[in-house]
């Protein structure tokens, strides 16, 4: 900043305040990139462990309903029992079955998988402007002002990220970004090593910050 009457502060420079906005955006696109994806793979990894469900129980049910009596015979089983099996086995089909058409994993899974295009196209384009942006154009300035309408509309159209979730999710991306700032730094260690030590600076700053809290 610079001091006197009539001088103004960097950060009241309309140009230094357009490119504080773009790189806020390119950070909230990309912590919403991480987050549909972290949905998206948690949602597929729910409707296919569904399917796989259903399906051992349909064959289950498949293989027990025209079952010979006689092999139950042979095997030693009561035959009482595989009807009661058979009754359970029936009632797991049909409840898996609402599950699946109530919840519809797969569907919730395609809008997260479309929002991560979207998101994975803004990224790209807010790179762009950060390298391109031309305060002193006029051009510059109109093009900017509609891509940030047109981006507005984008954001508003994909699937919302539920609000029980969000601190959750936003975790997981700041410890990705962090994870890979210390990879570029120590490309050559263990994973596991890298993880541990921004735990323990994690716990560290948080432990820092309440005893400076509680001294003032």
């Amino acid at each position: 900043a610079v001091g006197g009457n009539g001088a103004t502060s960097l950060n009241s420079d309309p140009a230094s305040a357009t490119a504080r906005e773009i790189v806020r955006r390119f950070r909230v696109v990309d912590m919403m990139l991480s987050a549909h994806c972290v949905l998206r793979d948690r949602l597929r990894w729910r409707a296919a462990a569904l399917d796989l469900a259903l399906l051992a129980v349909s064959i289950g049910l498949c293989a027990t309903a025209l079952l010979d009596p006689t092999v139950l015979d042979t095997f030693h089983l009561d035959r009482d029992r595989a009807r009661i099996a058979l009754g359970v086995l029936s009632i797991a089909a049909f409840f898996l079955s609402l599950v699946q058409w109530r919840i519809d994993w797969k569907e919730m899974a395609n809008e997260h998988v479309d929002a991560c295009r979207v998101l994975a196209a803004l990224k790209s384009q807010c790179r762009e402007w950060k390298s391109s942006y031309l305060p002193g154009e006029e051009s510059s300035k109109e093009k900017l002002a509609a891509w940030f309408a047109e981006m507005d509309r984008a954001l508003r159209a994909l699937r919302a990220i539920p609000d029980t979730q969000f601190i959750r999710l936003k975790a997981i991306h700041r410890n990705k970004v962090e994870t890979s700032r210390l990879l570029d730094k120590y490309p050559a260690a263990p994973l596991l090593l890298i993880k541990l030590k921004l735990t323990w600076r994690s716990i560290r700053g948080v432990a820092g910050n309440e005893a400076e809290t509680r001294s003032e």
